[in-house]
C-alpha cells in the first residue's frame, strides 16, 4: 500500500483524474495490495532501510518482493541496483 500511495501522489500532482484512472487500471490487472501489518514485511523493510541508502517506500517495495518471493518491477530508479532482489525493468 505504501508504494501504491507513492504512485498515486506522483500522478495526482500532475492530474487527479489520471491518478484515479491509473489506480483503477492497476487494480483491474490484478495487482495485490499487501497490508503493511505483515510482520515479515515491515521487519524486512527496517533491515533493508538500515543497510541501504534508499527511501522508505523503496525499502517497502523490496521487502514485499522478498516476502512474496516475487520480482520487483522498477523504472528508472537507480537505487534498486543496491539491493539483491530479482527485478523487471520497465520504461
Amino acid at each position: 500500500i505504501v508504494n501504491l500511495t507513492e504512485f498515486y501522489y506522483i500522478l495526482y500532482r500532475r492530474d487527479a483524474a489520471i491518478a484515479e484512472e491509473k489506480v483503477r487500471n492497476l487494480r483491474a490487472y490484478g495487482m495485490e495490495i499487501v497490508p503493511i501489518t505483515d510482520n515479515a514485511i515491515w521487519r524486512e523493510t527496517g533491515k533493508i532501510k538500515g543497510e541501504h541508502a534508499i527511501s522508505l517506500a523503496d525499502a517497502f517495495a523490496v521487502a514485499t518482493a522478498i516476502a512474496k518471493k516475487d520480482k520487483l518491477v522498477v523504472g528508472r530508479d537507480e537505487d534498486f541496483k543496491k539491493v539483491n532482489v530479482p527485478q523487471i525493468k520497465v520504461r
